[in-house]
């Protein structure tokens, strides 16, 4: 096949050259016969086989696949006599010893290639010649490879490469893109938790005024959220991460809880406040078990057993004069696992 692309090739230099609008490159399909197109589309199968055990040693592959599409070959032309510079490289912190780009699955990390001969991205090249060939999207591949541990399941999506011309034009031109066709799941069999009691009724009793204004607060009431977690790969372990939010006020960013009671018979002057086992006070965010999550906290990293999340709740003072009445506040929690 390689002897074929010499003489189309020849007949391609010799050919007239492509009419340059906006752009100073184009990348030309079908063995640089076809038509104009903004840039070569290489996509990879979102397809992992199975789940995998994460307690694989480093460097382990856990999916290889190559492009989707066929063996023809695209052609980038650019104004003048050459090419160029040429750089060719993934997304993301790299990591040298395993050759690949961090994912958003911790301890996994991708690599890709555009001709197994030439080894892994990032490559760069300074291509004396008016036109470069790229090859047929069945000759890139992409790996999945552990890097590090991993406790946590998750997807790939997106764009993960680019190809680009560096010396036309006010910047870098893109030539290919390189993306997973939807989203690639990753199924670690780490441990997967279930919570014991989804509804906690935490009864704070009864508290005089007088203890509010002279200790600013009532005493403390302990209560847990209790979790069971099971079904990973023996020795395997998930990161565990917890967010309360303010039911009443889910925009409350702060660390007094809303009270939900209202009207005439409703106190005043108080609120909730929540404390943790190292004795913080917890501040609310939103419900979402997204990585990062505003007042997200850690909890722990567990395998397949069971624990609880120590809490203590009490009322607060937050202004004067005080009312006695009805003092309700509701929260959720939402679980996360990185």
């Amino acid at each position: 096949m390689k002897y074929l692309f010499i003489p189309a090739g020849v007949i391609f230099l010799i050919a007239p050259m492509a009419v340059f609008a906006a752009s100073e490159c184009v990348v030309r399909d079908r063995g640089g016969n076809g038509a104009i197109m903004p840039y070569q589309n290489v996509k990879f199968p979102a397809v992992l086989p199975s789940s995998f055990d994460p307690n694989v040693p480093d460097g382990t592959v856990i999916y290889d696949a190559a492009g989707i599409g066929d063996d023809y070959f695209a052609v980038v032309q650019c104004k003048g006599e050459y090419v160029g510079n040429i750089t060719y490289a993934g997304q993301g912190a790299f990591d040298g010893r395993t050759d690949t780009y961090a994912t958003p699955v911790a301890g996994v990390g991708y690599r890709i290639t555009h001709s197994a001969s030439l080894g892994w991205w990032p490559k760069s090249e300074n291509y004396q010649g008016p036109g470069r060939i790229l090859p047929g999207a069945i000759n890139y591949r992409v790996q999945l490879v552990k890097t590090g541990p991993i406790t946590a399941a998750g997807v790939l999506s997106g764009e993960i490469g680019t190809i680009q011309v560096l010396d036309h034009g006010m910047g870098p031109i893109t030539v290919a893109r390189v993306s997973f066709n939807g989203g690639l799941p990753i199924r670690p069999t780490v441990p997967s938790c279930t919570i014991q009691r989804k509804k906690l009724d935490i009864g704070l009793g009864e508290v005089s005024l007088v203890q509010l204004e002279r200790s600013g607060g009532s005493d403390y009431k302990p209560f847990s959220i209790d979790l069971s977690c099971s079904g990973g790969s023996t020795g395997a372990t998930t990161r565990m991460f917890i967010t309360l939010t303010d039911s009443t006020n889910p925009g409350n960013r702060g660390n007094r809880l809303t009270l939900s009671s209202k009207g005439s018979t409703a106190a005043k002057g108080v609120a909730v406040e929540i404390r943790r086992a190292d004795d913080s006070v917890v501040s609310f965010g939103p419900d979402s078990s997204v990585t990062g999550n505003p007042n997200q906290w850690f909890v722990g990293q567990f395998g397949n057993t069971s624990t609880s999340i120590p809490l203590r709740a009490r009322y607060v003072t937050t202004s004067s004069p005080l009312a006695a009445g009805q003092a309700n506040a509701a929260a959720t929690f939402t679980m996360s696992y990185q």
